[in-house]
């Protein structure tokens, strides 16, 4: 009996060798993924915070640049409302009728004595021709 527990124990020792080799390597596996696993997580979330701050200053600053332009385009409507007052001021002076007399009398013109009146004939609009294309050449 003594040699049959030793034929069972050394079988039990080799199956019991390769499963205690297998969980070593798994184990050491394990272990060199959990040795990097709090770095990876705290670069990871240091890398989010970092591409959303990024993201938040991209947007602000297009916020800046968009006042900006709106406050040029202001500035540049006043000049030019200014410009179209100053226009329509010069406008209406160079049609007043003093300055259009006083234009006509230093090139010798003057008011007529006689009016004539003049009635032209009202050109009525012909109508469309109606009914099919082919048949037009018959009327």
């Amino acid at each position: 009996m003594i040699a049959r527990r030793l034929i069972v124990e050394e079988e039990y020792a080799v199956t019991r060798s390769r499963a205690a080799r297998g969980a070593a390597e798994r184990r050491r596996a394990r272990t060199n993924r959990m040795r990097y696993a709090m770095a990876t997580r705290i670069a990871a979330i240091a890398g989010t915070l970092t591409a959303l701050v990024v993201i938040y200053l991209a947007l602000m600053g297009n916020v800046e640049r968009m006042n900006y332009e709106l406050a040029r385009v202001d500035r540049d409507r006043a000049a030019l409302i200014e410009r179209s007052t100053q226009l329509d001021d010069t406008l209406a002076r160079l049609r007043s009728r003093e300055r259009l007399a006083r234009v006509a009398a230093s090139l010798g013109m003057r008011e007529s004595a006689t009016f004539v009146s003049i009635s032209l004939p009202v050109d009525r609009p012909k109508p469309e021709p109606g009914g099919l294309a082919f048949l037009a050449k018959l009327r």
